[in-house]
Formats: structure tokens, C-alpha cells, sequence
């Protein structure tokens, strides 16, 4: 895989970008209708950038904006988002139009059912709560 004219340091720099957009509740790639064209406008990268990037890690915009809504979304249910709010407000509030799509995102990013994920989380509070 052969970097071309980006510099490895740029693909370093992104890689640090995306992260801090993982931890950011408020970015640009939770909007449900963002496209890569307006998403790379709201960075300080260029789009030649961001194509090599995308080039040489083998992702692409789709798989990294799915990346990042899942990463805020976990950000979120640790936060207790979903003690206050439904699995559908949590959808919408990452991007996305209806549970289900937020559903088969969850799954192909983190491998696990969104139901059974979440079950997992009731039952460790439970432990903890019993073990206080």
C-alpha cells in the first residue's frame, strides 16, 4: 500500500481528527443528510487529503462516518442517554432516520445486536448496584 504524495504524518493527523469527532456529541457527521463533499469542507484538511487517506487505509467516507456516529453513540449510552431518552432518540440524535438503521450500523460496527449489547449494560449495573 503505497502512501503516494500524502505524507504519512497527514494520515497520522486524520486518524487523531477522527478520534476527537468520536468523543465530539455536536460534529458535522451526525447530521442525518451530510455528504463527504460537506464534511471535508468543515475540516482543515484538503480534499486531496482526504481522498489519499481514505486510498491508502482502505476506508471510505461511508464506514468512517458509521465509525464515528457508533463511537458517539457509546459515548452517549455511558453518559445515560438512554436512562432519559428511547433507543429512537438516540438515533436521531447520531444521524440516523429510524432505530432499525441505527440497529444494523451498531452491529456491523461493533459486531454485537444492539438488544443484546444493551442487556449486557442492565445486567453489569445490576452487579454493581448488588455489589455496593
Amino acid at each position: 500500500m503505497s502512501l503516494g504524495p500524502q505524507q504519512p504524518t497527514d494520515v497520522v493527523r486524520i486518524e487523531k481528527y477522527l478520534k476527537s469527532l468520536e468523543q465530539d456529541t455536536s460534529n458535522v457527521l451526525l447530521n442525518e443528510d451530510v455528504n463527504k463533499l460537506d464534511f471535508i469542507r468543515t475540516t482543515t484538511f484538503r480534499a486531496d487529503q482526504w481522498e489519499n487517506y481514505f486510498d491508502v487505509t482502505g476506508r471510505g467516507y461511508v464506514g468512517l462516518k458509521k465509525r464515528v456516529r457508533i463511537a458517539v453513540a457509546l459515548t452517549l449510552i455511558k453518559d445515560g442517554f438512554l436512562s432519559m431518552y428511547s433507543v429512537e432518540a438516540l438515533s436521531k440524535e447520531i444521524g440516523y432516520k429510524s432505530r432499525t438503521s441505527f440497529y444494523s450500523c451498531f452491529e456491523e460496527i461493533t459486531g454485537s445486536k444492539f438488544p443484546e449489547f444493551r442487556e449486557t449494560l442492565r445486567t453489569s449495573k445490576k452487579k454493581q448496584e448488588t455489589s455496593a
